[in-house]
């Protein structure tokens, strides 16, 4: 078995175990101090991404179970609870256990192959500010999920939801045009020399603490022996080179390997940190650029009532009602309720600009069970949700 496999099964195990300890998408099960109501977590390898729509690291997913609800939650045979409002009761290794959750759905296959996925909320969901989750939170956190520079890890996209495509064309984050284009690119339409350079230099800078952040997991976990060539040390990570290359070295003979797609890069090969998150000026590089026509709306996400939302698929597709599991973030936090209006095609935010949402990726609030206080030095201080 390659390193990246044993890190592979080291990330499940430890994910099977935060889902068991923190409930995960299920019911939530916590100890902590009546007197005080405080939970401490601390963990050094948060990577101090709280939020529902971009958490990375094991540890920042249980502060986002913590303070965030999804729409539905799963049973222990593993099973979505689909009647979360009044409740199932599901038998389990000859128990009978009762399940509520945040959410009901029914799902409705048509004669014409389409596929209705009605969602209708509990109205006590209740975030940590008292303020109650509606349908109107819902869209707007779908249409985080699925705006065109969406870059974390959720996948509601990649359904086959009618009007998605429309949406999605004709805008493509900056990062993601001048990955595409590489560093020798001479066509300047949607960027300047400039923007170009100062892009490529931070990727290069990047990409050495990269490559030694990977040599650094290898050391600490025993792979690999301190002091070894990082040549040496990454052959244990599949990308072996000469004693005397570089970190810079071993960061192009990837680059290489994937054929200068950056993201997939780094979504395959990270240790603890991502590129993106050690390029100086990432955020620069997030925001959309137009190149051709699209749509306004996702004709698939149609607001039903005050608590009600059906999504519109076009196809039956068996993973959908697990991809389409997302969390529920709240639009006055996360977004800008100004910038909303449903039946106008406005969502909270610009399309192609989640700036103001990931702003908020160090202070998460939601409905979940918990309420965020404070971080620091990789310790997050959490106390019950009072609504």
């Amino acid at each position: 078995m390659n390193m990246k496999k044993v890190l592979l099964v080291t990330i499940t195990l430890l994910l099977a175990v935060s889902m068991c300890f923190c409930g995960g998408k299920k019911e939530q099960k916590t100890t902590t101090d009546d007197s005080k109501n405080i939970i401490v977590f601390a963990n050094n390898a948060m990577s101090e991404k709280f939020s529902p729509f971009f958490e990375e690291s094991v540890p920042d997913l249980r502060i986002v179970d913590s303070t965030s609800v999804q729409l539905l939650y799963a049973n222990r045979n593993g099973s979505l609870v689909y009647k979360g409002i009044e409740g199932e009761t599901i038998a389990y290794n000859g128990t009978n256990y009762t399940y509520t959750g945040p959410a009901n759905l029914v799902v409705t296959e048509n004669a014409d192959g389409t596929v209705f996925y009605d969602y209708t909320l509990r109205k006590d969901l209740k975030c940590s500010d008292g303020v109650a989750l509606t349908a109107d939170d819902l869209i707007f956190s779908l249409y985080v999920f699925c705006d065109p520079t969406y870059d974390g890890a959720a996948s509601v996209f990649s359904l086959p939801i009618l009007g998605m495509e429309e949406y999605r064309s004709g805008m493509e984050s900056l990062f993601s045009l001048l990955s595409a284009a590489g560093r020798n690119n001479k066509d300047f339409t949607y960027w300047d020399a400039a923007t170009q350079n100062a892009f490529w230099a931070d990727v290069d800078q990047a990409g050495v603490k990269f490559v030694q952040d990977i040599a650094d997991y290898c050391v600490a976990a025993g792979y690999a022996n301190a002091g070894d060539p990082i040549g040496t040390t990454m052959g244990v990570w599949g990308f072996p080179a000469d004693a005397s290359a570089t970190a810079a070295d071993v960061f192009q003979i990837m680059y290489d390997a994937y054929d200068g797609d950056l993201a997939t890069l780094s979504d395959t090969e990270k240790a603890t940190a991502s590129l993106t998150s050690l390029m100086n000026n990432y955020d620069a590089y997030t925001k959309g650029i137009k190149t051709g026509a699209s749509a306004d709306y996702v004709k698939g996400f149609q607001k039903t009532g005050d608590y009600s939302v059906r999504i519109v698929l076009t196809e039956v597709n068996a993973p959908a009602a697990d991809l389409m599991d997302i969390y529920i973030a709240p639009l006055h936090w996360y977004g800008d309720k100004a910038q909303y209006d449903y039946k106008n095609n406005k969502f909270g935010f610009p399309k192609g600009d989640l700036s103001m949402i990931r702003a908020k990726t160090r202070t998460p609030l939601g409905a979940g069970p918990y309420k965020f206080v404070s971080y620091e030095n990789k310790t997050v201080y959490l106390e019950a949700n009072p609504y």
